[in-house]
């Protein structure tokens, strides 16, 4: 399974184009402050390394953290898992 649909929700695998939205995301200080013991933003050498870990993990598994997508506007969210 490769998708999950809710009401409102459509979680998939990840796509090249996710990489810049997760840096994006993983360099906001607002976010930063949940991810990280120190509460800094990750460099983004951090993030790519992270999402290259996210596809790993579907490529290995057939499992792994999902991009969150918004089914009505199609806008990306972010992870989740």
């Amino acid at each position: 399974m490769s998708e999950v649909e809710t009401a409102r929700l459509l979680l998939r695998r990840w796509q090249e184009d996710d990489l810049g939205r997760l840096v994006a995301l993983y360099s906001d200080q607002r976010v930063a402050r949940f991810l990280s013991v120190d509460g800094r933003p990750w460099p983004p050498e951090r993030s790519v390394g992270a999402f290259e870990h996210f596809r790993g993990q579907w490529l290995e598994h057939h499992f792994g953290p999902w991009a969150a997508i918004d089914k009505h506007t199609g806008r990306w969210l972010g992870r989740s898992g």
